[in-house]
């Protein structure tokens, strides 16, 4: 979504709040280290309690505190969210993850984080309902990620993409260099 399209957004459903609980998808593209007065205004008035899915790619930080602060000034319950967007700056990306746990129904994370993170870990397991996970440019250890799939039973897809393995980690997966670069290890419930 465009500054121009969120501003005629916003304005059209100011027009008749009550409709704002038609808007089930949103779609950002959102560059830059602030979050645009329009973008606030606007998930203010259109994050209700029937929105399913928010897509795309922000970098503001702004942006998940935002969202942080609807469900802590409301009682309403935010049960059917199941996609949040992909926070594109890694030094902030722990607080989309943050913002996910207000959440419970959240499916799929995109989580872009370059270190590892043991408050990522609890944060996740909190997610009852994360099935798809996708972890972009680190470097993750063995360790880490069977840590994952133990604090995360609930996990069934673990996606890894664009991130350096440590070579002394490599055999116990059983994949090569070439195989682990953009690949998806699928997580066996037994």
């Amino acid at each position: 979504m465009t500054d121009v399209q969120a501003i005629n957004l916003y304005a059209h459903r100011r027009k008749d709040v009550r409709k704002a609980r038609l808007v089930r998808r949103l779609y950002f593209n959102i560059q830059g280290p602030q979050l645009p007065a329009v973008y606030h205004a606007l998930l203010k008035l259109t994050f209700t309690s029937n929105m399913e899915r928010l897509t795309g790619i922000v970098q503001p930080n702004s942006f998940f505190t935002t969202l942080i602060d609807i469900p802590k000034t409301t009682n309403i319950k935010y049960t059917k969210l199941q996609e949040s967007p992909t926070q594109m700056d890694s030094i902030h990306s722990l607080t989309a993850v943050e913002a996910m746990v207000y959440f419970k129904s959240i499916a799929t994370l995109v989580y872009a984080e370059s270190r590892y993170n043991v408050k990522f870990l609890k944060l996740i397991s909190k997610l009852g309902s994360l099935i798809f996970l996708q972890l972009r440019g680190a470097s993750y250890r063995t360790p880490y990620l069977n840590t994952i799939s133990n604090e995360c039973d609930h996990l069934k897809t673990l996606e890894l993409v664009n991130f350096d393995f440590d070579p002394v980690y490599r055999v116990p997966f059983g994949i090569t260099e070439d195989e682990l670069a953009n690949t998806t290890i699928a997580k066996s419930k037994s």
